[in-house]
């Protein structure tokens, strides 16, 4: 199976309720201010996308399983060490503009990542 790399501004395109505090109703009072700190964090993606391609590796089979075992949230704290605070929907749209699959869209997502893969930035 082949990875199928996103621009940023498809993701944004394809997501529409993804903010920078991940996935929210579009009539949350919140949305507008959180679309647009998102759709401003453009060269913040570009640096997490970077991490992301060193660190992690997705699970490339057809059949492969989001893997439920961390969150969006989780695994983003892996990365904050070394590139400081990131925005939880920053986070996931760099997930998806690296060619990851997410399950259900919430606030947290989960992701179609290797367990050995997560293991090893958790060491």
């Amino acid at each position: 199976m082949k990875i199928h790399y996103l621009s940023f501004e498809v993701v944004l395109s394809q997501y529409p309720r993804l903010t920078a505090e991940g996935f929210v109703d579009t009539d949350s009072p919140k949305f507008n201010a959180s679309r647009e700190l998102l759709e401003s964090e453009g060269d913040r993606v570009k640096r997490v996308r970077q991490w992301i391609d060193k660190n992690l590796n997705p699970l490339l089979s057809y059949s492969a399983k989001i893997n439920n075992s961390r969150t969006s949230y989780r695994i983003k704290t892996y990365a904050e060490q070394e590139l400081g605070h990131i925005y939880n929907g920053v986070f996931i749209a760099s997930m998806l503009c690296e060619g990851f699959l997410i399950g259900k869209e919430s606030q947290n997502v989960s992701f179609n990542v290797s367990n050995k893969a997560l293991r090893d930035i958790e060491e």
